[in-house]
């Protein structure tokens, strides 16, 4: 029902799909053999993933969500707060939870999203596990290796000797 925010081109080139703006409803047409894929939710990792992926598609969009505005300031600082957040954005912590929260988002799974993929990067670049704990905002490597055995089903140890290891990644069981 809205104007699109880009020329309709490039959603149409991202989404591989014909897409319509300034309807009279808001739509998603599905055939009906799409119907039977499996539901996103259904599976946590494929979910955070997609989720991942349209932010960052309508980040280069030129989209600007309160989430992509926390996903920026993280990006510089990870180890700042939600409060510290808020009033860099000029609002109060509560005003920041309901705005994620409308776009379908929680500043934990914004932060923890954002400092798995910095660890992960840091990790790969054969970083120090104290180093890249500190940096993210952790009391100590202890708290960084759970979190990160959380987030990646390893600890970081193991995971940055995997992605040494021929085939990368791959050695890693998750």
């Amino acid at each position: 029902m809205h104007a699109p925010l880009a020329r309709p081109g490039r959603y149409e080139r991202l989404l591989g799909v014909p897409v319509t703006f300034c309807a009279g409803r808001n739509a998603l047409c599905l055939d009906a053999a799409s119907l039977e894929l499996p539901l996103s939710q259904a599976n946590p990792d494929l979910f955070r993933h997609l989720q991942r992926r349209a932010r960052d598609e309508l980040d280069a969009l030129g989209w600007q969500s309160i989430t992509a505005r926390v996903c920026g300031l993280l990006a510089v600082h990870p180890h700042w707060a939600r409060e510290r957040i808020a009033g860099e954005m000029n609002m109060s912590v509560r005003h920041l939870v309901r705005r994620l929260g409308a776009e379908g988002a929680c500043f934990k799974r914004v932060r923890d999203d954002l400092r798995q993929r910095f660890a992960e990067r840091a990790l790969r670049d054969n970083a120090r596990i104290g180093d890249v704990a500190e940096w993210l905002g952790f009391a100590d490597a202890n708290a960084f290796a759970r979190a990160f055995r959380r987030w990646v089903g390893v600890t970081p140890a193991r995971f940055r000797d995997a992605s040494r290891a021929p085939g990368g990644n791959d050695v890693i069981d998750r």
